[in-house]
Parts: structure tokens; sequence; C-alpha cells
């Protein structure tokens, strides 16, 4: 087994950022996790893709003003060239009430360009 790093790269912003899933394509890699740098809400699930050397080709948010966070991408079973994302979307019953919020199952369907489907 070869340990040497083929490639390094750095995805995101200057807020906290990071990854909670990646999968490998055929021409590159999904990365998948949360962002408090980009997006509308404190907290936003990020996908991006990259080439096969690490190159970050695009990048995509997905939420609104509440946090959300995107846990797992699985390519779809029923069709090609779609993925699932799954995650938890915050959700508070009333404006400022953040003690009674809590979470709940998020399930997301993007095309290989990460657009919603």
């Amino acid at each position: 087994m070869n340990d040497n790093i083929q490639w390094k790269t750095t995805i995101g912003g200057n807020s906290w950022d990071y990854v909670e899933d990646i999968l490998e394509l055929e021409d590159g890699y999904f990365v998948l996790g949360q962002t408090g740098s980009y997006g509308v809400g404190n907290n936003d699930i990020y996908l991006t893709k990259l080439d096969l050397m690490g190159n970050e080709l695009w990048f995509r948010t997905y939420g609104d003003s509440l946090n959300d966070y995107g846990r797992e991408i699985t390519p779809s079973n029923v069709h090609k060239n779609e993925y699932i994302i799954k995650g938890e979307k915050q959700n508070c019953p009333t404006p400022n009430d953040w003690k009674n919020c809590y979470l709940q199952e998020l399930v997301i369907k993007v095309n290989g360009k990460g657009d919603l489907l």
C-alpha cells in the first residue's frame, strides 16, 4: 500500500466549515459538509465537486435561515446522475424560541451539477 499523499486541497471559507462525507466519482469527488462561510443561514449544507487532482470545480449550498446539516451523499438507486443528500434541518416552533428547537430529517435530491431536483 502506498501511503504517499497524491494531492491535498483546502475547501470552504473563513468560518466554521467541515466535511461529513466524500463520494468517489469516475471523474472526481463530491465532498459534503457544513459551512458557516457561505449560504443564507447560520450553518448550511455545503456540496462541492473536486476533479481527480483535488481542484474545486463548483460548490453549492442548501438551507435556510436556521441550521442545516448534510451528513451523507449517495448515488440514487433510481436514476443515473442523481444523488441523495441525507441530513437534518433545525426547526423552531416560534421565532427566537431556541430552547424548543429540534432537528428533523432532511432529504435533498440533486443532479451531477448540484442542482436541486
